[in-house]
């Protein structure tokens, strides 16, 4: 784990939809932040996780995500240019 732990720590991740605490992204999250990552995460719409399937929220919230995505790598890069 040592290992693991070398490798892993300070690095910086971004864990997308979260949906509750038994969630695998969540455990995911608590493992690399327990290893020294620096973790972002983002957590599933109530409707996601709540609602029968509906193709149309399921669309429009992965569009979403794929924004904040894009958002979030663009302010890195920028932040790393200067």
């Amino acid at each position: 784990m040592d290992s693991i732990r070398n490798i892993i720590s300070g690095k910086k991740g971004l864990i997308v939809g979260i949906a509750n605490e038994n969630s695998i992204a969540y455990g995911c999250a608590s493992v690399l932040r327990e290893l020294g990552a620096e973790v972002t995460v983002t957590f599933a719409p109530a409707v996601l996780v709540a609602a029968p399937a509906n193709e149309s929220v399921i669309v429009a919230f992965w569009l979403l995500a794929a924004a904040a995505v894009r958002n979030a790598i663009a302010a890195w890069r920028a932040q790393q240019a200067s």
